[in-house]
C-alpha cells in the first residue's frame, strides 16, 4: 500500500480543531473529513510511533482522562475528545495497514496530509472497502460498516462478499458473544434486548 500526498489547499472541509503535538500524527476519519467536507462530529485519534514522546507529551499535558484501556487513551480536550492510539508502527504504510476500511486511510502530520489511492478513491465515491479487519475485532469492523453505512458509505457486492468473509473467521457463538460485548472504548458493554 502506497502513500500519497495531499496539499491542504485541496480540502474542502474543516480543519480537525487540535493542533497535532510534535511527533505526532492525527489519523482517520477527523482528516477524511476535513478532505471531503464531512461534518467534523467525531472524535481526533493521535498516533506516535515513539512510545518516549508519546508518553512525555500525554504526562505534560495533564489532560483530562475520559477512560484508558490497553488499545488506547481518551482524553477530553477543548470539548473535542482525543483517543491516543497505542499502536505501534515504524512508517505510515505500517499504520494505515491496520485500519479495517479504506476509506479510513487518512493523516495529517500538521503539515501535509497523507492517504493511499484506495482511500481517496472509496472517499471520493462514497464507497464502503474492506482494507484490513483485525482478527478479534471482526464484529466492531461489522459494527463500524453499519456506522459508516448511516453516513452516506456504500458496500458493493464485493465488500459484502469480504465482510461475509471475515465474519467466518470467528470460530464459536462463545467468541461471537464476547466480541459484541467488547465496547469500542474498552470494557464490556452491557447487551439487552429490545
Amino acid at each position: 500500500m502506497q502513500t500519497i500526498m495531499i496539499n491542504q489547499s485541496l480540502t474542502r472541509g474543516q480543519k480537525p480543531l487540535f493542533e497535532c503535538p510534535e511527533g505526532f500524527i492525527i489519523a482517520g476519519g477527523a482528516i477524511r473529513r476535513w478532505y471531503s467536507g464531512e461534518p467534523q462530529d467525531g472524535d481526533i485519534d493521535l498516533f506516535c510511533s515513539d512510545s518516549e514522546i508519546k508518553q512525555k507529551w500525554m504526562d505534560e499535558k495533564k489532560l483530562y482522562l475520559v477512560y484508558e484501556s490497553k488499545l488506547h487513551s481518551t482524553y477530553k480536550i477543548d470539548n473535542k475528545i482525543i483517543q491516543v492510539i497505542h499502536t505501534e508502527f515504524n512508517i505510515l504504510e505500517e499504520l494505515f495497514a491496520k485500519f479495517d476500511f479504506h476509506h479510513c486511510c487518512w493523516s495529517w502530520n500538521n503539515k501535509f496530509i497523507f492517504t493511499t489511492a484506495e482511500a481517496l478513491i472509496c472517499t471520493e465515491r462514497k464507497h464502503l472497502a474492506l482494507n484490513n479487519p483485525q482478527p478479534g475485532f471482526e464484529m466492531d469492523t461489522l459494527r463500524r460498516a453499519f456506522k459508516y453505512q448511516r453516513s452516506g458509505y456504500s458496500p458493493c457486492a464485493g465488500a459484502l462478499i469480504a465482510l461475509a468473509k471475515m465474519l467466518r473467521n470467528i470460530s464459536s457463538d462463545e467468541e461471537v458473544q464476547n466480541q459484541v460485548e467488547i465496547s469500542p472504548g474498552g470494557g464490556q458493554r452491557i447487551i439487552r434486548f429490545d
